[in-house]
């Protein structure tokens, strides 16, 4: 484990694993979509700063879907927690979401809107290359 300074929740600490974080091409340290969750369900006072800030995350999708506004959306898998990271998308990434394997690795940006009961929350999202 090593402990490291996130500029994505800008927390004094955070100890993770390996697999809990992921560097762009760009140079930019993203979480994982069960670290930003683990990290939002324990503290949220803590990154309650976030909310309404572009965010990147990775993780592999678990749902692919609508939800009851009709917006597409996927869900991200958060293994070992009761609870996951919903990523709503427009209606022009229809196709997009229509051809992702389930399971399988994505990058995401989208609007932090924080947590609804277990489930974190990205607006207007888009995938990162």
């Amino acid at each position: 484990m090593k402990i490291l300074i996130f500029a994505f929740l800008t927390l004094a600490h955070c100890a993770l694993a390996d697999a809990d974080q992921m560097q762009l091409a760009d140079g930019k340290i993203i979480l994982s979509a069960k670290a930003a969750w683990q990290v939002f369900n324990v503290n949220p006072l803590k990154v309650e700063h976030t909310i309404g800030k572009r965010k990147a995350i990775f993780g592999n999708v678990e749902k692919i879907a609508r939800d009851s506004d009709g917006n597409p959306y996927i869900l991200l898998m958060v293994t070992g927690e009761l609870g996951s990271v919903k990523c709503t998308f427009t209606d022009k990434d229809a196709d997009a979401l229509r051809a992702l394997p389930l399971a399988g690795r994505v990058i995401v940006e989208g609007t932090v809107k924080g947590m609804t009961l277990s489930i974190l929350v990205f607006t207007d999202c888009r995938f990162v290359k």
